[in-house]
């Protein structure tokens, strides 16, 4: 029995696994569970399709949508990037994606189930990638740019060698923290309607501490985050905590705010025992 061929590669700057090779296919096709790991920037340029995909067995699906990715694939010098079109598809699959005839026709690439490898052209001679028997760890790398923009914030990205899961979920600078429509989330106070806005008396700060809240203010602000209101209702002080490195972090004190709103009837459930069965005590 021949192995099936199973490839790597680069897809928007992320190490993609276990990507299935199939002649047989006339697109490519990447599962929902792969997709919803790339980074929203990318997720958001999705587009809908109406054209159905047919199985083997007949069976017909809709696809979520197409998109265009670059996908790199090669390795030691020897490497090919191309765009290639990916219908996003729900549906259960040991595989992350899977590159069909016009993927293979785009680079050129020669399949061989025998001997398990593709081979495709570079500008340095011809690239080969063999199949992954075995499972591996794989570490994802930060683009270039996003590290140089840490860097410049003065922000150290994560160390060479760590593995970095969902990195692209957590927000490494305060313009990471915008862009998101109000059509895919928005979240409002719900306070008591017989609960008066208080406007808490200001508190006086070091210079110090002063110019690091006036830092902080300048930019969320340049980030969109927060905008000038002139005549607020809710007025909450800025309170500076102490963090492990020496430096400050600004927080805001909204005990009065949280006093006003209604409690959350859907509290976060005990996890502890789950925990504990899952280590098996």
């Amino acid at each position: 029995m021949d192995y099936p061929v199973v490839v790597d590669a680069l897809i928007e700057g992320f190490r993609v696994r276990r990507i299935h090779v199939d002649g047989g296919s006339s697109s490519e096709v990447m599962y929902k569970h792969c997709f919803i790991n790339l980074s929203y920037q990318t997720r958001s340029r999705l587009k809908e399709s109406r054209v159905p995909l047919v199985g083997f067995s007949g069976e017909v699906s809709y696809p979520l949508g197409v998109i265009d990715l670059e996908v790199t694939m090669g390795e030691c010098g020897k490497t090919r990037t191309i765009i290639m079109e990916f219908a996003v598809v729900k549906s259960p699959s040991s595989y992350n994606a899977l590159l069909g005839r016009t993927g293979m026709r785009s680079l050129g690439a020669v399949a061989s189930t025998i001997h398990s490898m593709i081979k495709f052209p570079t500008s340095n001679g011809i690239a080969t990638r063999e199949t992954l028997r075995e499972p591996r760890k794989e570490l994802m790398q930060l683009d270039d740019m996003e590290e140089r923009r840490q860097l410049e914030k003065g922000r150290k990205p994560p160390k060479s060698g760590v593995e970095e899961n969902n990195v692209d979920i957590f927000a490494w600078t305060p313009a990471d923290m915008t862009g998101i429509p109000r059509a895919i989330t928005e979240h409002s106070l719900d306070t008591y309607p017989h609960i008066e806005p208080k406007a808490q008396k200001k508190r006086s700060l070091t210079p110090d501490r002063r110019k690091v809240v006036t830092d902080e203010v300048n930019e969320w602000l340049k980030a969109g985050i927060i905008i000038r209101v002139r005549y607020p209702t809710w007025v909450a002080n800025p309170v500076l905590v102490k963090k492990v490195d020496g430096s400050w972090r600004m927080c805001i004190d909204f005990k009065d705010l949280n006093k006003a709103c209604l409690k959350d009837l859907y509290p976060l459930p005990e996890i502890d025992w789950k925990i504990k069965s899952l280590m098996g005590f």
